[in-house]
């Protein structure tokens, strides 16, 4: 592949003190809203640069990674670098790491999401809302369900304290039910919920632990955090924030829900599996395996963007990568809705149910953005910035070369382009996930041209 040096500033031969000038400079660029691209820092440097920016920043940074392997291991990086002390600029109280994973599920399937998924994915989003300055670490296919707005979120959260008053123990119960919580014998997972005369515990997704609420007639007497594996009291605690189990809350009116479904154009099938959905509705049963139903029964108008404050940081790992695994998901999800919607006409389109690509990288790019790795843009270009070049912070592999390759479309798009003007091409490519790519974005345009491992 065409190969091009990135020109920028890098930290010389002044070891941590140029580092963190360098971080100083990088900060300064995105609390101005800068789009930058940072070439030359590989490896552990991405997260050592990552965790210098966030420390730097004070405020919530979200990190778009790959995958999940790459996520949790920038995650476990992160959390050994929060016990390295560093200067006073970088130093900070009550922060956390937190990641906001996907549905991990097929949303066409009558599947329920995991417990640890949709309270993880609670917890984030309560994060934001506090706009406490976490670390958000997260994958494209997790930013793509389309969500409720956050001031009807909100709604779903409530706060115990010691002194407050249950006057209505039955509407409380049914409340705690109706955001979601399921009656068990025992607490163990987030979203369980046991009562035992004048006691009452109860695990909120976006607790640590649960909570044992004790009662003196329809007053609280104390709230006892405790451990679920050996229901011993952790420490007792002034308050306790309820929030819902599932990301999606509040549920719209049952009215609401019958006029959008009654606007469905649909078969005959349809239309009965649309009767049984509103019988089972005002029935009172839960349904909250049915995710591909959420536009009809919320408000699904926002997204996770909808949540991030105006000024937050995004840093973005490999552009190119999270770009392909989100291609991948999204044309997944397309063929999974066709085999679906041919049988009942009932499921709405993926656009519905997700973000569409193109918008995700719309909404990103208005956030100041720092991308890891070549990142092409069409509406502008970022200012790329290679930074951390000094041997000082580089990885082994890394120090042996100052050059990028180009992002796989790029490569496609000047491959097209030369061939229309009437020159012959040749291109190599030594990695096999590559070539495939490539071969694939180049039929797509119409080109059939043999990719070789290299040109030798």
């Amino acid at each position: 592949m065409p190969e091009r040096k990135s020109p920028g500033f890098h930290a010389t031969d002044k070891g941590l003190q140029g580092f963190f000038e360098v971080i100083e400079h990088l900060r300064s660029l995105l609390e101005g809203g800068a789009i930058l691209q940072m070439t030359g820092v590989k490896g552990e440097a991405r997260a050592f640069a990552a965790h210098g920016l966030w420390a730097a920043l004070k405020k919530p940074v979200v990190m778009v990674l790959p995958d999940v392997r790459t996520r949790d291991r920038v995650a476990r990086s992160l959390s050994v670098l929060e016990t390295i002390p560093g200067p006073s600029s970088l130093a900070r109280t009550g922060v956390e790491i937190v990641t906001f994973p996907s549905w991990e599920l097929t949303p066409y399937l009558d599947e329920w999401m995991s417990p640890r998924v949709a309270s993880q994915r609670v917890k984030t989003l309560f994060a934001l809302l506090d706009e406490r300055p976490a670390a958000i670490l997260t994958t494209p296919e997790a930013l793509t369900p389309r969500l409720v707005p956050p001031q009807a979120f909100r709604q779903g959260f409530v706060t115990l304290s010691p002194g407050g008053r249950l006057a209505d123990w039955d509407g409380f119960l049914r409340e705690l039910f109706f955001r979601g919580y399921t009656r068990a014998a025992s607490v163990e997972l987030p979203g369980d919920v046991a009562v035992r005369g004048g006691v009452v515990d109860i695990f909120s997704p976006v607790e640590e632990y649960p909570v044992r609420v004790e009662l003196d007639g329809d007053m609280i007497a104390s709230l006892r955090l405790f451990n679920p594996a050996s229901q011993r009291t952790v420490r007792t605690t002034g308050r306790y924030t309820l929030g819902p189990v599932q990301e999606l809350y509040p549920p719209s009116s049952l009215e609401e829900v019958q006029k959008r479904l009654y606007a469905v154009e649909t078969s005959k099938q349809g239309k009965r599996e649309i009767r049984r959905l509103l019988q089972a509705l005002r029935a009172g049963e839960t349904i909250e395996n049915r995710l591909w139903l959420s536009p009809y029964l919320f408000d699904v108008s926002a997204d996770f963007f909808s949540y991030l404050p105006e000024a937050a940081p995004i840093l973005w790992w490999d552009p190119e990568a999270c770009l392909a695994n989100l291609e991948r998901f999204q044309r997944l999800a397309k063929e999974q809705f066709g085999r679906k919607a041919a049988g009942v006409s009932l499921f709405p389109e993926p656009d519905v149910l997700f973000l569409p690509r193109e918008r995700i990288v719309e909404k990103m790019e208005k956030h100041p953005l720092a991308a890891f790795g070549l990142y092409v843009t069409k509406k502008m270009t970022p200012r790329t910035v290679a930074s951390l070049e000094s041997e000082h912070f580089q990885p082994r592999d890394a120090r042996k070369s100052r050059f990028t390759s180009w992002p796989v479309q790029v490569v496609a798009d000047e491959v097209c382009r030369l061939r229309d003007e009437g020159y012959e091409v040749w291109v190599a490519e030594p990695e096999k996930r590559e070539r495939e790519r490539l071969v694939e974005i180049l039929l797509e345009k119409g080109h059939v041209l043999p990719i070789q491992s290299s040109l030798d």
